[in-house]
């Protein structure tokens, strides 16, 4: 299990045995990252959190487990982001959560794990938890720009992003959030290259089968739910087509504050889009070839009946007269849904001649994922789809490629061919159909029988575009997914939303599970309590931090109280160094890294990358790679790799480990090859205590 490199922390909250939020009972885990990967809400919807998507090590497909659907922070340089001139047009993003699984060397053989990004420090106490970890470029291999063709592995790309997360239990199932994103690149480094100026905080995914609906109240904080016929939804359609100004895409002033994700107890009558088939489409009246490579560019995803009238041929479902075992199984095809992988199949279902369809649906009507989708036979029957890959795709056969209700690739095809067995003398219509349509049952009380997720991020108020004092504006983005997957972000943009060397910004948010009944006066009174700030360095009050060395090892001191500015160690041990425990004027983060047998300390957290100091120096890039052969030219930066040893080869499943010893100036020198060792002073201990169970009985305050 690739959890097992994942996990570092668990949270819990236990609700009382009575009362209103008697349900509200939680666990978090937190990854590396610092990023929670799972919520549980055990007396209400269970997982909160989409189902990982993750194949067998040697598959060619990008996988992603725990590294995208995952509640995390990104942070983005727009002016690298496929530049058109320079790097290759390749991407950067700094996830929290880490790396794609895109280099097949280092990350997809046997025994290896995703490159999660690495903690670099964690604290509980009381009721919260607190973890730093370096953000991770995520894209290690990608054809988003330039031509696929030309791809290289690895990214030109360096990370000067620390990412700070601290979650609070606040008691009556709200956690409260608090997010940093701080860029430690020195000041005398170039803007251009190191500011960050595009944000997700936070980016996440929602388990779509448990949780489909997803309401948001009035700007005024009402939230309407009651009545079917008046239900405060919001539009679901696919994320990448989230273009909708007035509802996917919405600025956060034009919001109530927070948005709900809402269990199948719901019902509202919100027109339904009939699903529309994929056409072959005609130029003059004459259908074109989908043979060859006619069959990527001949089809379109839907048509009108006029198009049809001027030649077009829309895809129509249906089994032929005598067939009895249409259906096979489709290798490598799993759809995960329900926390269930299910296996996908494949069964000839429409005439030849029609080219390449990408559907990926999951939903009879894309935009509204509670609506099941099923095929009907002409006696009313129904099976029921959970996903439809393809409707068509090689022009010389007849397959549609969807998945069912059963995680079994034998059991699946079988049940789909005595489904479709059509032992009769007429071909067979197979109908698509909304098999839940609109139904209030008896004693409909959605306050109580329907559970919700809610995240509370505010109205934007403390953005310049507001009146305040942060730069930039925020929104909120959502939509669906082919997966078990809703998304939702808060993006920090516009002119104005940057941060530069040295700087740091925070927002403080919330979320919490409950009955949906009580979600309105819970999220408003959270609303008020959402903050936003950025901070320079300047601007914090640090306590100080002094490494003494003894011989050829040293330790690092923090002060005894918040602020303080005296350390204690052992006589035999000397002060060579002071700095702070958090960002200060002309200090920078120190990191004790190790790879293998081989240790370093000081200001390059690249220090055992290869290729470090030769075609790229932290905080630059590699500002020769480029979509070329050239000889040293397409070198990538592997932060996950270590350097070869002496003459030996290079290890691709040793990884380094990062550690923050505190910010200290440039001027701290001399100490790269000490071994930091806990023993050198005899000062009281400042290890951390387990990440396991860090807080067995949290105290509840208020927010």
């Amino acid at each position: 299990s690739y959890e097992e490199g994942l996990f570092l922390a668990s949270m819990s909250y236990t609700a009382p045995s009575t009362g209103d939020a008697s349900d509200r009972s939680w666990t978090i885990r937190i990854g590396t990252g610092g990023n929670m990967y799972s919520h549980r809400a055990p007396d209400l919807h269970g997982e909160t959190m989409p189902p990982q998507n993750y194949a067998s090590p040697n598959t060619s497909a990008q996988q992603a487990p725990w590294i995208d659907e995952v509640y995390q922070m990104v942070a983005v340089n727009t002016n690298l982001n496929g530049n058109q001139n320079r790097y290759g047009r390749k991407a950067y993003f700094h996830h929290q959560a880490g790396a794609y699984q895109s280099d097949p060397d280092y990350m997809r053989q046997t025994g290896q794990e995703p490159f999660y990004s690495p903690n670099l420090a964690r604290h509980c106490e009381d009721n919260w938890c607190a973890f730093a970890s370096w953000g991770t470029h995520a894209h290690v291999q990608n054809k988003w720009f330039g031509n696929p063709a030309m791809e290289s592995i690895g990214t030109p790309f360096t990370s000067p992003v620390m990412y700070i997360t601290k979650f609070s239990n606040c008691g009556d199932g709200v956690i409260e959030v608090t997010q940093l994103i701080h860029n430690f690149a020195p000041s005398s480094a170039p803007s251009a290259s190191v500011e960050q100026n595009y944000f997700n905080v936070a980016w996440t995914g929602i388990r779509t089968s448990s949780l489909p609906h997803a309401l948001e109240p009035n700007i005024t904080g009402v939230l309407q739910f009651t009545d079917p016929e008046n239900v405060d939804s919001v539009s679901q359609c696919f994320f990448t087509n989230a273009n909708n100004p007035n509802e996917q895409i919405k600025d956060l002033d034009q919001l109530g504050g927070y948005t709900a994700f809402v269990s199948d107890e719901l019902r509202t009558n919100a027109p339904i889009t009939t699903l529309e088939m994929p056409c072959r489409k005609a130029v003059g009246g004459v259908l074109q070839s989908c043979s060859g490579g006619g069959a990527r560019t001949c089809m379109v995803d839907s048509c009108t009946d006029t198009d049809v009238n001027a030649g077009h041929k829309r895809l129509e479902l249906r089994i032929k007269a005598g067939q009895t075992n249409p259906c096979r199984t489709h290798a490598n095809y799993l759809h995960a849904a329900n926390g269930e992988f299910y296996s996908g199949i494949k069964c000839k279902l429409h005439d030849t001649g029609f080219g390449q369809n990408t559907a990926n649906l999951v939903s009879y009507d894309p935009c509204k994922p509670w609506t099941k989708m099923g095929f009907r036979r002409p006696d009313g029957n129904i099976l029921e789809v959970l996903h439809v890959k393809h409707w068509s795709w090689g022009s010389g056969d007849e397959w549609t490629f969807f998945a069912i209700r059963n995680t079994n690739h034998n059991g699946a095809k079988n049940e789909a061919n005595a489904f479709l067995r059509n032992g009769s003398t007429n071909d067979w219509e197979i109908e698509v159909v909304h098999m839940n349509p609109y139904v209030v049952p008896t004693g409909y009380n959605p306050s109580n029988d329907a559970s919700a997720f809610t995240f509370v991020y505010g109205q934007g108020d403390d953005y310049t575009n507001n009146g305040n004092n942060v730069g930039g504006d925020s929104r909120r983005r959502i939509g669906s997914t082919a997966r078990d997957a809703t998304i939702h972000t808060i993006n920090w943009w516009k002119t104005g939303a940057n941060v530069a060397s040295g700087q740091t910004y925070i927002n403080r948010s919330f979320m919490f599970a409950s009955k949906l009944g009580a979600v309105e006066t819970i999220g408003n009174d959270l609303n008020s309590k959402v903050e936003v700030d950025k901070l320079n360095s300047n601007e914090y009050n640090p306590r100080a931090v002094d490494l003494y060395q003894s011989g050829n090892s040293f330790k690092a001191v923090a002060a005894a109280t918040s602020e303080g500015d005296v350390t204690t160690c052992g006589s035999a041990a000397s002060k060579v160094c002071s700095g702070t425990s958090t960002p200060s004027v002309g200090k920078i983060p120190f990191f004790y890294v190790t790879c293998g047998s081989e240790t370093y300390f000081g200001s390059d957290p690249y220090h055992f990358t290869p290729g470090s100091g030769e075609y790229f120096t932290f905080p630059g890039h590699n500002d020769d790679f480029r979509e070329t052969s050239k000889t040293g030219y397409n070198q990538p930066i592997r932060s996950y790799a270590c350097r070869p040893q002496g003459d030996a080869d290079i290890d691709v499943n040793l990884r380094p480990r990062w550690k923050l010893i505190g910010f200290f100036d440039l001027g701290c020198t001399g100490l790269d090859t000490l071994t930091h060792d806990e023993s050198v002073c005899d000062a009281p201990s400042t290890s951390h205590p387990t990440t396991a169970s860090p807080t067995s009985s949290p105290t509840t305050a208020s927010p």
